[in-house]
């Protein structure tokens, strides 16, 4: 697994923002990873909590992405649920048989298992926690997917929207970001 910080090799060279929005908690929800206006995608869950948006997105993200596992990879979300669920609590869960301390099944047990399968087979990831609703663009832009989805969700049409993942457009962004820092 990996750290929550950098992944040790300097800047990760592709950032990929995730979130999830649920309209009822649990209710219709909504979930989107985004990394630029041409590689992005979002789609919706007929009833989900909020938490299980998050974690789709990330498990949608890591499933487009495992086409390029040899990029380091950064995955910014802005839920706590998502952060310390994969770079804290995963251990001890996976220790204890996917058991909490007190003994009961994990929530959400297959989706976090999915990611962290996803998340071992690439060289390096590493996660950051950005506030959310703060302007930060990458954030914006994933919560204005996952909670357009959520909404489409509600009128009964969970469909998958946006251009989603491209190698190409994947690989253009790793440039951008090395020509920027």
């Amino acid at each position: 697994m990996t750290s929550a910080g950098a992944d040790g090799q300097g800047e990760p060279l592709l950032t990929v923002y995730t979130d999830g929005s649920s309209k009822g908690n649990p209710g219709a929800a909504g979930w989107c990873w985004w990394i630029s206006d041409q590689c992005w995608q979002a789609g919706g869950l007929e009833l989900a909590t909020n938490n299980v948006a998050e974690l789709t997105a990330v498990e949608r993200a890591l499933h487009s992405l495992a086409a390029l596992p040899a990029v380091p990879l950064l995955v910014v979300t802005d839920s706590r649920y998502v952060l310390d669920t994969m770079t804290r609590y995963i251990y001890a869960y996976r220790r204890n048989g996917w058991r909490t301390a007190r003994g009961s099944a994990v929530a959400n047990s297959q989706l976090i298992a999915s990611i962290e399968h996803l998340a071992s087979a690439r060289q390096s990831l590493s996660w950051r926690w950005q506030r959310g609703h703060v302007g930060a663009f990458g954030n914006t832009q994933a919560d204005a997917g996952a909670s357009m989805a959520a909404v489409v969700a509600g009128r009964g049409k969970p469909a998958v929207a946006g251009p989603g993942f491209s190698k190409e457009l994947a690989l253009a962004s790793c440039r951008r970001h090395n020509q920027v820092h």
